[in-house]
């Protein structure tokens, strides 16, 4: 016999993963599950300016080679540039600027490691911000590349905002400390969660006219030039401030073999503060990538060998045939100096910002909270959209029912989107997931 009585409507289950049968364990599961998703969601608000371009620093005056007493010149006053202020302040404050000096340049092939500090980096992941994996080797006071190789000549509490007016200050390098040498600068952009760096081009050479023995050798690379054509000779120029009599080598390695080094000419002796030596790159070399190395010995026998700063590139190709009347690149204008006009900032994007107390009372504040603009508060920020669905996700898991239909997932999905907040510079892009962090003893910079 059919029976023909009313049937219920049928329901759609969720996939197999999401079927928990009721129980205590079952409510773990769901619980922690609902938690992670709420997290990620939460997070995922967070990214607003993940894209946002970092400010770099403009060096000024920048020479190849400087040398310093610092018996008679304690004090070093540094001059920079920035190409737009940059004010804007959401889950992170403000970015800042900050000053190191270097023993040498980084090996070829590898850069300075991101973070200055491992607590920074906990930091950066406690706020949210979405971190690609991170190593302690990715610390400059933990990288063992650096150690006992980098000296602070801004301390870290002493960061500067990015603008105008802290530009115009200068930036005082106490050196009666420094070791006599050579010395390499850089500035460094503190904006969790990609921070930049922005080297000085040339070098200086520390030394004390009071020393017996004096300062080793110094010599530095004076080209800025980026690539070459495949038939054009290279004017290979130098610096040097060294004893009489010394003799220098030089080298090259490209990219594909960063440990081979090629030796382009040999016991080359010095005879002057500028070295000149003509140089027509190898056809091996056409299309790649290659970085110059010099080494320099003086009659003590004291070596220094020095890395360009930045690779060329050997291009597969010939040089054009000139242009008539092509005028060359002009300069770039120091809006800071230069420039009659109000200073050009950054546009700071829309989403959740770091709060001000003061507003938080008033619907002003509540209208501003998600339009563009920058305030800087220690208390933490408000919770995103994203947060509203993380509590509708938990109501989910009251419901009473043994299961997780997928129609309920499809309506929590839709209701997550609704209420998340879009910023129109992260192209709605899903961050990474941060890194796993281990608490780490705290090295000051």
């Amino acid at each position: 016999m059919i029976d023909r009585s009313p049937r219920p409507e049928p329901r759609l289950y969720a996939p197999p993963e999401f079927r928990l049968r009721v129980g205590p364990c079952a409510w773990l599961v769901r619980g922690w599950t609902i938690i992670t998703m709420g997290v990620v969601l939460t997070r995922t608000a967070h990214a607003g300016d993940q894209l946002r371009p970092r400010t770099p620093v403009l060096h000024r005056d920048e020479r190849c080679l400087t040398v310093i007493d610092r018996a008679v010149t304690p004090f070093v006053e540094l001059e920079y540039s920035i190409p737009y202020e940059d004010t804007c302040a959401l889950i992170h404050p403000a970015p800042t600027h900050q000053f190191f000096a270097f023993c040498r340049t980084p090996t070829f092939g590898r850069s300075l490691p991101p973070w200055i500090t491992w607590d920074e980096i906990e930091a950066a992941h406690a706020l949210g911000l979405p971190l690609p994996p991170v190593t302690h080797e990715d610390a400059l006071n933990e990288n063992i590349d650096w150690q006992d190789c980098v000296w602070p000549i801004t301390a870290r509490p002493e960061r500067r905002p990015i603008t105008c007016e802290a530009a115009l200050e200068g930036v005082v390098w106490d050196v009666r400390e420094m070791p006599l040498g050579m010395v390499f600068v850089a500035g460094y952009t503190f904006h969790p969660p990609s921070n930049l760096w922005s080297p000085r081009h040339g070098a200086f050479k520390i030394e004390d006219s009071t020393d017996p023995v004096g300062a080793p050798p110094a010599i530095a690379f004076a080209h800025r030039t980026t690539y070459l054509y495949s038939d054009e000779t290279f004017d290979l120029e130098l610096c040097v401030d060294a004893l009489p009599g010394s003799r220098l080598a030089l080298a090259y390695a490209t990219w594909a073999e960063p440990d081979r080094w090629t030796t382009i000419a040999s016991d080359l002796l010095v005879e002057d503060s500028a070295f000149h030596f003509p140089w027509d790159p190898p056809d091996r070399v056409g299309g790649q990538n290659v970085t110059l190395e010099v080494t320099i010995t003086d009659p003590l026998e004291r070596a220094v060998r020095v890395t360009a700063q930045e690779p060329i590139l050997v291009l597969a190709v010939p040089a054009p045939a000139p242009v008539d009347g092509a005028a060359n690149e002009p300069p770039w204008l120091d809006v800071c100096r230069e420039s009659t006009a109000e200073p050009p900032a950054t546009s700071c994007p829309s989403g959740p910002k770091i709060p001000d107390p003061a507003e938080q009372d008033s619907e002003e504040a509540e209208d501003r909270g998600t339009a563009n603009g920058c305030s800087v508060s220690p208390t933490r920020f408000a919770p995103p959209g994203g947060f509203a669905a993380f509590l509708g996700l938990v109501v989910l898991a009251y419901r009473g029912s043994p299961r997780l239909s997928s129609v309920s997932i499809q309506r929590a999905t839709k209701a997550a989107a609704a209420s998340s907040t879009t910023d129109e510079n992260t192209g709605g892009m899903r961050p990474r997931s941060a890194a796993v962090i281990r608490p780490q003893s705290e090295l000051e910079a």
